[in-house]
């Protein structure tokens, strides 16, 4: 073995346990806490099923994301299993929309479900009993009840975060209930996951 070869085999394992090191000392990201997500999807079921009066059909809207969406994920797989497990209602179909990443600011676009996607969804889902959105805000603004003919779904609506709702979504006609983030910080520490989503949640109910 010439000099020159036995250098490049020294340097290269040099650089490998020099990677091997950097990835294993390397600082792991905390993992996201989806306990109480999955828990507030529970709950939203709960709820759900005490709107329908405990029978009837479903749809769920729910937005996909270019990346992982642990939270909402979450709140999805616990709704799905709270469903099924209650029995009573059934999930006749599941609706999903892209929601794209701004390429200017890097940051994700509004997954709020539009007036008339919303009509679309309503339409094609007319003999469901509740449209069920989770993680998108439906936008009533301008949406006319007339268009859709004499039955229709109520649209009930998870809420995980974000500024309050305009008062005026629950009085509109298609508003079915909703839960969605309480904007005032807990008094207490919550310790248990009904404890988180009692105080970081609350259920508005169509007035």
């Amino acid at each position: 073995m010439n000099k020159r070869l036995k250098w490049l085999i020294i340097a290269l394992a040099v650089f490998g346990l020099i990677a091997i090191y950097q990835h294993w000392t390397k600082p792991k990201p905390l993992p996201m806490i989806v306990g109480p997500f999955a828990y507030l999807g529970k709950v939203s079921a709960q709820k759900v099923t005490e709107v329908a009066g405990g029978q009837g059909t479903l749809v769920i809207w729910h937005p996909t994301y270019q990346m992982r969406a642990e939270r909402s994920d979450a709140v999805l797989a616990g709704f799905r299993s709270a469903i099924k497990e209650a029995g009573g209602l059934t999930i006749s179909a599941e609706e999903q929309d892209a929601v794209a990443m701004d390429p200017m600011s890097g940051e994700m676009k509004s997954s709020d479900v539009g007036g008339q996607r919303l009509l679309e969804l309503l339409a094609k889902h007319s003999t469901a009993d509740l449209l069920v959105l989770i993680g998108g805000l439906p936008d009533f603004h301008g949406v006319d009840v007339s268009q859709l003919g004499g039955r229709y779904p109520k649209v009930f609506f998870v809420k995980l975060g974000g500024p309050p709702i305009r008062s005026s979504v629950s009085t509109h006609p298609l508003f079915g209930g909703a839960i969605v983030n309480r904007l005032d910080a807990p008094t207490t520490s919550p310790q248990t996951e009904a404890e988180r989503v009692d105080a970081y949640y609350e259920y508005i109910a169509p007035r």
